[in-house]
């Protein structure tokens, strides 16, 4: 089946995480990408594991790859004048172009979008960076880690009776990339309308504040403040659900969540586990009953956990109708029935690292598939984009290599 961005080009500058992931949802839908770097400042995600076979190096970052799926490798070292020119020269073939640099890289290469409108007027360009190009805060540094706590994540993810505590992976990193997604598919569909191009100025603060909605509404309509709660579900400041948490099953660090959300429910637990002594007090109950004894609700639960392994419990709880689910680590993930069935995960294979399991993305469209293609190793299209798509001679392409323009 023809993919839905079959045909259009996107020159990708981006790097780490947010802009790589976006412009990933493109090729995996079918754009011809090419992703531009430089060996002379690999991306930061080359040097993250895991790394296949705990063997390291900056081909084989497990990490990189799997945001960098089905695009085209092309090395250039920005910092020559006549990488630039090559640059441009991409960008007048491309459809789009989308970097996620600090304010000033773009412009000192001589490719912000005022410069780029001068080698195509029509061209779509997204900025995402930190928190935008304009205001008082458009010149700071940093990454995902630190814009989580811009954002306010980090305020209510914790216990309560300790500070703020940064969630294991960099939030916004995985919510910003569909807002790089959608805003270069709504670009396209305008310059089809109208033939005109445009420039996104995409803060990755105010997209990943999208993630805060529910909290942000429950301010502004009931003026209540949410901040950190454990893995409690409250309703302002009482407790909506009880049990409601993680327990510890058995195993090393195996885990199973557990949400307990009506008097119904709590029967049906209570009926999972035989019935023990302590869960069929009558106070139990209710709701109410439940909140006055959570502690020793949470005791008794986690020791009948404790005695299982977590599918087991998963699987009893769900069969009764509770909601429950295991707490999964990657190898979880990647054998995950429901995942398999769904057909997420893909195999692509790669020169170094061999076959390996990647991401697909988390929709499906059933005219329009996405489809993976392999990932990239430093400099493996450059041949292409420079001989077929700019049509340097062999004269001209033997001369950049030589002069570290492809470095």
């Amino acid at each position: 089946m023809t993919r839905p961005l079959t045909g259009v080009r996107v020159a990708d500058f981006s790097w780490v995480g947010v802009g790589p992931l976006g412009t990933k949802h493109l090729a995996d839908a079918g754009a011809e990408v090419i992703r531009i770097e430089s060996t002379t400042r690999p991306d930061t995600l080359r040097r993250a594991g895991p790394f296949p076979d705990s063997v390291e190096g900056l081909e084989r970052s497990a990490h990189y790859y799997n945001l960098n799926t089905s695009k085209l490798g092309l090395t250039l070292n920005l910092n020559r004048p006549k990488a630039r020119d090559l640059a441009r020269q991409i960008v007048a073939v491309s459809d789009v172009v989308v970097e996620s640099f600090t304010t000033r890289v773009m412009t000192n290469w001589q490719l912000a979008y005022d410069d780029l409108r001068q080698t195509r007027p029509d061209v779509i360009m997204l900025s995402a960076s930190m928190e935008g190009r304009t205001g008082p805060h458009k010149d700071y540094l940093g990454f995902g880690t630190a814009l989580q706590s811009t954002a306010g994540i980090t305020w209510m993810t914790g216990w309560p009776d300790r500070g703020p505590l940064s969630p294991g992976t960099a939030y916004t990193n995985w919510v910003v990339p569909h807002y790089v997604a959608f805003a270069v598919l709504t670009a396209l569909e305008y310059h089809r309308r109208t033939g005109q191009g445009q420039w996104i100025d995409l803060s990755q603060l105010e997209a990943g504040i999208h993630a805060l909605e529910c909290a942000l509404l429950d301010y502004d309509v009931n003026g209540r403040s949410w901040s950190r709660a454990g893995n409690a579900l409250l309703e302002g400041d009482r407790p909506r659900a009880v049990p409601h948490g993680a327990y510890r099953c058995r195993g090393e660090d195996r885990w199973v969540t557990i949400a307990v959300l009506s008097d119904d429910d709590w029967q049906a637990l209570v009926r999972a586990m035989g019935r023990p002594k302590w869960a069929i007090e009558p106070a139990l109950g209710t709701l109410e009953g439940r909140i006055a004894r959570a502690e020793s609700v949470e005791q008794g639960l986690e020791q009948w956990t404790g005695s299982q392994e977590a599918e087991e419990v998963m699987h009893t709880l769900q069969r009764a109708g509770i909601a429950a689910g295991v707490v999964q680590n990657q190898r979880d993930v990647a054998d995950d029935p429901q995942l398999r069935h769904r057909g997420h995960s893909h195999i692509v294979d790669h020169p170094d690292m061999g076959p390996q399991l990647y991401d697909g993305p988390s929709y499906r469209l059933s005219k329009s598939p996405s489809r993976l293609g392999p990932v990239p190793v430093f400099s493996q299209h450059n041949d292409y984009v420079m001989r077929e798509l700019l049509g340097l001679t062999e004269d001209e392409y033997v001369a950049c290599w030589e002069d570290g323009v492809f470095e």
